[in-house]
């Protein structure tokens, strides 16, 4: 179970409060933004994958899933190794990375100035309490899957307009594979994919398993005709 990360920020606005409906999908917004930051000059070594594009990995690289989803427009999202995304409109969001492997975490969320607030968020300092929820592993030579960062708002206050921020870190590798599947089957296809987080989960090598062996068999029945 994944634990929220929550604060309480003020906003002018109580009208914040209203729930938006959802729905998985592949954010040509979240890719553009984020490559944008790469092409101004962001402080990482990251690279988007465009869908359709073959991108070579190199030595010590890797691919990373980035899937966001929210219910309030976002300045800002950073990893422990830089920002990857700017002015993520509220949605669900699903892009890839190329960046180096290495241990890495969801460290910053800035929010869109609200009057005269402007919060953010140092995801994992605090109210946190399994300290590594927000912490994976990028792995060489894989896509790696750290989970799904998903923000909510909620009004702790009805009377005031007075709303908390929860995150939270949550597993769901299935929906972001069937997902990238009709973005990116060729790169799925082409590599082993693993859940990075820090809790266990055999799904992913499960499918990687199942996708390789089906493979084989079929290489093989095209090989006796």
């Amino acid at each position: 179970m994944a634990i929220p990360c929550e604060r309480t920020v003020q906003f002018d606005d109580p009208a914040r409060s209203e729930d938006v409906s959802l729905r998985l999908r592949m954010s040509i917004c979240s890719v553009a933004f984020a490559l944008w930051l790469f092409l101004a000059g962001c402080a990482t070594t990251l690279e988007v994958v465009e869908p359709g594009v073959p991108v070579p990995l190199g030595e010590g690289e890797a691919f990373l899933i980035i899937h966001i989803d929210t219910d309030v427009q976002l300045k800002n999202v950073s990893l422990e190794s830089g920002t990857i995304a700017s002015q993520l409109p509220a949605g669900d969001h699903l892009w890839i990375i190329r960046t180096r492997a290495r241990r890495s975490g969801w460290k910053r969320i800035d929010l869109e100035k609200e009057g005269n607030y402007r919060p953010h968020l140092f995801v994992g300092q605090m109210d946190v309490l399994n300290e590594d929820e927000f912490e994976f592993e990028i792995k060489a030579g894989a896509i790696n899957y750290p989970g799904t960062l998903i923000v909510r708002t909620k009004n702790t206050f009805p009377a005031w307009p007075v709303y908390a921020i929860s995150v939270r870190n949550r597993n769901h590798s299935a929906m972001a594979v069937r997902a990238l599947l009709e973005t990116h089957r060729s790169l799925l296809e082409s590599l082993p994919i693993r859940y990075a987080g820090s809790r266990g989960d055999e799904f992913l090598d499960f499918y990687t398993q199942e996708r390789d062996r089906l493979r084989s068999e079929a290489e093989a029945r095209g090989e006796a005709n």
